[in-house]
């Protein structure tokens, strides 16, 4: 359906083909987030205290009291661009570091409500694609069906930065599908 939409847009369809907003979305954003939210409120108060040190040791106990409060909130939206969104967004910078699975999760979560204003998916996207294919399925399927949400929701979103074109048209670069059941 995004391609047809583009193939409207570039005048290579009928004009009659009438499309809907939504008509490119497989699936719904409530069925996008509930699972994201389940697997960020999942993150443990051991694994929330080594988040909050993210910010290098700086601000420990502001970080994880806003860290507490956000995961306490049923939409988990970030209401400061720092306290605790800074922690949570280095900590789902890389694979290794405690919390990942669940501030990935976060930072999905407010890209979907934002429309990744700021590119904080995209970023994750470009970097961190092969460790997402890693997770194990309990995992993987929410967080690869939130960055296909992105791509068929915002129509501009760009998850592969300057790469050329030809970089882009390996699989690994590929967002799989995955349905809800």
């Amino acid at each position: 359906m995004n391609g047809l939409k583009e193939a409207k847009n570039d005048s290579l369809v009928s004009p009659d083909i009438h499309l809907e907003p939504n008509d490119g979305l497989t699936t719904e954003k409530y069925d996008i987030v509930e699972p994201l939210l389940t697997i960020a409120k999942q993150l443990t108060v051991g694994e929330r205290g080594e988040i909050a040190k993210n910010d290098y040791g700086c601000d420990v106990a502001r970080h994880l009291a806003a860290l507490d409060a956000l995961l306490s909130k049923k939409h988990c939206r970030f209401q400061d661009t720092w306290f605790p969104a800074e922690v949570v967004e280095l900590a789902s910078n890389h694979p290794s570091s405690v919390g990942f699975e669940g501030c990935t999760a976060l930072v999905l979560v407010n890209a979907i409500y934002s429309d990744d204003r700021v590119d904080n998916a995209a970023f994750r996207w470009m970097n961190n694609r092969p460790a997402y294919q890693e997770l194990e399925l309990a995992l993987r399927e929410p967080i690869l069906r939130a960055f296909r949400y992105l791509y068929e929701s915002i129509h501009d979103w760009d998850p592969f930065g300057n790469a050329p074109a030809t970089a882009r048209m390996s699989t690994d670069h590929f967002i799989p599908w995955y349905s809800v059941n």
